[in-house]
């Protein structure tokens, strides 16, 4: 009986740490220029392989204005599709100098069809499917972002 409760736990305590890989993403403030003026978000900053491949899958809530930057160091054409995703999202396709390319908006959960920008991009960010209407985000608006100290 004691071997079984000691494998539970070392089981739980190892899923834990396995699950816990998402959390310890760095996270980036972002300020987004729109014709009606700033819009000011706090997000999660994937910049490595991992990272990139794991994205925002499995996760079934996002914040209202929490999403995911996903940055390369070059300028690239990226392809993201829905797979294992489980909510809606609106993908933003950034340029090197901070200026959105073009939006993909509510891609839905599942949907495998490859969405990449029609120009080579740097970052592509992630939000709640139907968040960038919502904010008024448009092409030619201007993205930065800086890395948030604790």
């Amino acid at each position: 009986m004691l071997a079984r409760t000691l494998y539970a736990s070392a089981l739980l305590l190892l899923m834990s740490a396995c699950s816990s890989g998402q959390d310890e993403l760095d996270t980036v403030e972002i300020t987004i220029t729109t014709s009606q003026g700033p819009r000011a978000l706090v997000v999660e900053h994937a910049d490595e392989g991992p990272e990139h491949e794991a994205g925002l899958m499995g996760r079934r809530t996002i914040g209202r204005h929490d999403g995911m930057l996903f940055t390369s160091p070059t300028e690239g054409v990226p392809s993201f599709w829905m797979k294992n995703t489980l909510i809606p999202l609106d993908m933003i396709f950034i340029q090197s100098d901070g200026t959105i390319a073009s939006i993909a908006a509510n891609r839905q959960p599942g949907d495998l069809t490859e969405v990449s920008p029609d120009e080579p991009v740097r970052a592509v960010l992630e939000l709640e499917g139907g968040r960038s209407g919502e904010m008024g985000l448009e092409a030619g608006d201007i993205v930065a972002w800086t890395p948030r100290v604790p």
